[in-house]
């Protein structure tokens, strides 16, 4: 997974996300690390429909996307990570993260 551009807006998905900087970046999917989202199912109803048409959506919570971001699950595809809140820095360097 090649991680192409991270943002933190509490907005996460929005209009200028969806119609300019998932276009800009040249996103396959966009990867929204929220805690809270993750147990509002409308919530994820909305983050779906504000997703781009053909780009693919994963939420998950910040455990569990410095888990899958390690994981190279995503391996042939470009990630564009959205968060709502600054993550802490010294979880990400534990988990030997890096962006481009």
């Amino acid at each position: 997974m090649t991680i192409i551009h991270a943002r933190v807006d509490e907005r996460l998905i929005h209009g200028q996300v969806a119609t300019i900087w998932t276009r800009l970046v040249r996103a396959d999917r966009i990867f929204v690390v929220n805690d809270k989202a993750i147990k509002s199912e409308m919530q994820i109803g909305a983050l779906k429909l504000a997703r781009p048409q053909g780009i693919k959506l994963t939420i998950a919570s910040v455990r569990r996307a410095l888990i899958t971001l390690k994981s190279g699950k995503y391996e042939n595809e470009n990630v564009f990570v959205l968060v709502d809140c600054k993550i802490n820095p010294n979880a990400v360097r534990a988990k030997k993260i890096s962006f481009l």
